[in-house]
């Protein structure tokens, strides 16, 4: 879809993605699929960070969060998450772009962890991972059912990990 929009041959559009990613991945399909999830995490992290910064109780910034990725996720058609997706369709382990992904993950926690050791719970580092997996499931769920069903049912269980104490 990229190629056909912009019209270029893959030769001229990988050249320019080819010094964003390590060899033997740059100057092509592989530096590209990095370019693009590098810069999605970038633009996702920003804007969680813009939800997770308004007013409220930790309990109600992740009803927030939930109820804003519900938004998001529709106006992007219920295609989930690009890292999710990256990879899934990227089966080497050693291929860069799984770095890239291990890197938002582990930022993404962290904004979890920080907010659930603001709603106080006993252990802020599990809550983080439980709200992770849901961030996740909501995420692949919406895009597998083509809806907001999953999304919901992720928010009120995030609710009820920041309300344990």
């Amino acid at each position: 879809m990229l190629l056909e929009r912009t019209q270029l041959p893959p030769p001229t559009l990988y050249r320019y993605f080819r010094d964003l990613a390590p060899p033997p991945y740059n100057g092509g399909k592989d530096g590209l699929i990095v370019a693009v999830v590098t810069q999605w995490t970038v633009d996702w992290q920003a804007w969680m960070d813009q939800v997770l910064s308004r007013r409220g109780s930790p309990q109600d910034r992740v009803a927030r969060l939930f109820t804003e990725l519900e938004r998001w996720l529709k106006a992007r058609q219920w295609r989930g998450s690009l890292a999710a997706n990256a990879a899934a369709e990227i089966a080497d382990p050693n291929h860069p772009v799984h770095k890239v992904i291990a890197n938002h993950r582990s930022e993404v926690r962290d904004r979890l962890r920080a907010l659930a050791a603001e709603a106080g719970v006993a252990d802020p580092s599990d809550a983080a991972r439980l709200l992770q997996v849901l961030l996740d499931g909501a995420m692949a769920g919406a895009r597998m059912e083509h809806g907001p069903g999953p999304v919901r049912v992720a928010r009120d269980a995030a609710r009820l990990v920041l309300a344990s104490n």
